[in-house]
């Protein structure tokens, strides 16, 4: 991954691949939603993103990160996309976020 290009990213928008996995209050899987994240801050350990959604907000750190690359198809004007791929899967629980 081309961490210098992701620094220089701030402010874009996200689809996470895995998709963040939903949970209800007793634990379990809800339907899966397609979030836009916004990278919110990278720094040389890790980035900071947010789901304007949910209001969620977590730090990956760079072993959870395996890919950056353009989502096209997604983009228009101002509101860049990109895929986000990772190698953790995020769960969402009311208003906990937690990575495994």
């Amino acid at each position: 991954m081309n961490w210098e290009q992701l620094k220089t990213s701030v402010d874009r928008r996200v689809q996470l691949q895995l998709t963040a996995c939903r949970l209800d209050e007793n634990g379990r899987e809800l339907g899966p939603i397609d979030d836009a994240w916004v990278i919110d801050e990278v720094t040389s350990n890790g980035l900071r993103i947010s789901n304007p959604r949910t209001g969620h907000v977590t730090t990956l750190v760079k072993d959870h990160l395996h890919d950056f690359t353009t989502n096209l198809d997604r983009s228009e004007g101002e509101f860049q996309y990109r895929f986000l791929t990772l190698n953790v899967q995020v769960y969402l629980q009311e208003n906990k976020l937690c990575s495994a």
